[in-house]
């Protein structure tokens, strides 16, 4: 169940967790698009897609995006118009975090070993503009990313990146969520998962 109200000029959408985007947004919500092009999904890959949600390893309080198996040097594509706010190191040694922020209030996340970054700090990006070339995590293993969504202010994810695409491509999405296979699948057969009490972080 969700409620919109209008304050400040600014639509909020009120819902559960995976119902939906749960802050400012402009009024007129425009949808995302899918920030992999799908005929480069590495289709050898038994775990073609990690869905939000999950809890375990390295997200003890649940995942915090939706991440894609790749073919190497295939590209990560911007998901909405936006200004590239920061490209960072990650966590791990070779990882890079590209964010843009967008006009609506939101900003998205793409982290992952990239072959190449295509943008700089500061520069504006279109919706499926090429920002990055997928490469392998740490040399070997799969070619993958991850991809978040968070309000403008807030460096955590608390919507999930699925609440935002257009029907068919979440359906998509979850067509490459269910051919699949990942521990504790069957608690976690969703794109967009539940989080825990306090958020997905």
């Amino acid at each position: 169940m969700s409620r919109r109200l209008l304050l400040f000029g600014f639509a909020i959408t009120i819902s559960a967790c995976g119902g939906g985007p749960i802050a400012p947004t402009a009024a007129a919500f425009v949808k995302y698009g899918l920030p992999v092009n799908l005929s480069q999904i590495d289709t050898t890959s038994s775990m073609q897609l990690w869905p939000y949600g999950v809890q375990g390893g390295d997200h003890p309080n649940g995942h915090p995006g939706i991440d894609f198996t790749l073919m190497v040097g295939a590209d990560v594509l911007a998901d909405q118009s936006g200004k590239v706010i920061d490209i960072t190191n990650s966590v791990y040694a070779g990882e890079v975090g590209i964010t843009v922020r967008h006009e609506d209030g939101w900003k998205s996340f793409f982290t992952g070993f990239f072959q190449t970054v295509m943008v700089s700090k500061g520069q504006s990006v279109s919706r499926g503009q090429v920002i990055a070339k997928v490469d392998r995590w740490s040399g070997s293993g799969a070619a993958s990313y991850h991809w978040g969504i968070a309000v403008d202010d807030k460096n955590e994810a608390v919507s999930c990146p699925g609440d935002f695409v257009s029907a068919d491509d979440r359906a998509a999405m979850q067509r490459l969520l269910d051919s699949s296979s990942f521990p504790d699948k069957a608690r976690y057969p969703l794109v967009c998962n539940p989080c825990p009490t306090g958020g997905c972080r």
